[in-house]
């Protein structure tokens, strides 16, 4: 946001965290992050403050991998991501049960590849049509060079149980849909990429301030004068 228009977006989006976190039970309600101090930091350290009190406070983290993801998009990713200290027991099951799976109807909502949002049997059809149309448009006011191609499902989506069908659509998501940091490895929506490189620094680059405050402060050796100068 501007530095004009922050001050009126900053108590909206707190009242509006609020009122979300006010539907659930109190045990789950979670305190509106905590606005960095300004005091006598530069624009560019606020900046850096701010997005990691984001990531901390208003980001949720996977009991089961660790990554990091808004919410809403935490719920999806539950539904993949199982914990790797599940009881045997539930991977090794009956021939009948994986019968009775396979034969089940599919899932009320299914996961978009392209955006990873959920939506209706009914209605995904029509839905991804329009989603694969915005990507494209919107690659197409790139550069050819930084265009990304729209996500692709694996032809081995063609067939699956809802489940497992939902799951690879999230992993082609996480992978196509999802930009990478080049510094930090951690994934972010496009738009939500471009904020947080702002304050997402290269290793080599946090570390020079340090290795040029070090040789200040190292001691410079002594020149003898010649000819008694």
């Amino acid at each position: 946001f501007g530095s004009a228009s922050i001050e009126i977006h900053l108590p909206q989006c707190a009242k509006k965290w609020e009122e979300l976190e006010e539907k659930k039970t109190p045990s789950e309600r979670r305190p509106v992050p905590q606005r960095p101090v300004h005091t006598g930091s530069s624009l560019e350290e606020y900046n850096k403050a701010a997005q990691e009190v984001f990531n901390d406070q208003g980001m949720m983290k996977c009991p089961n991998c660790g990554r990091t993801f808004l919410e809403d998009r935490l719920q999806v990713h539950l539904r993949s991501c199982k914990s790797r200290s599940a009881p045997q027991q539930e991977v090794d099951q009956s021939s009948e049960k994986e019968k009775r799976a396979a034969k089940s109807p599919k899932p009320r909502t299914v996961v978009c590849h392209i955006c990873g949002r959920e939506f209706g049997s009914a209605s995904i059809s029509i839905h991804m049509r329009k989603c694969a149309e915005k990507w494209e448009a919107t690659e197409m006011k790139k550069e050819a060079n930084e265009r990304r191609p729209l996500p692709q499902l694996p032809s081995l989506a063609n067939g699956l149980p809802g489940e497992e069908y939902n799951k690879l659509a999230q992993e082609t998501f996480n992978e196509q849909g999802m930009m990478r940091c080049m510094n930090c490895g951690r994934t972010f929506l496009e738009d939500r990429l471009q904020v947080h490189m702002r304050s997402c620094k290269p290793a080599e680059e946090n570390a020079l301030p340090k290795r040029r405050a070090a040789s200040l402060a190292r001691p410079r050796s002594s020149v003898g004068c010649r000819n008694g100068e």
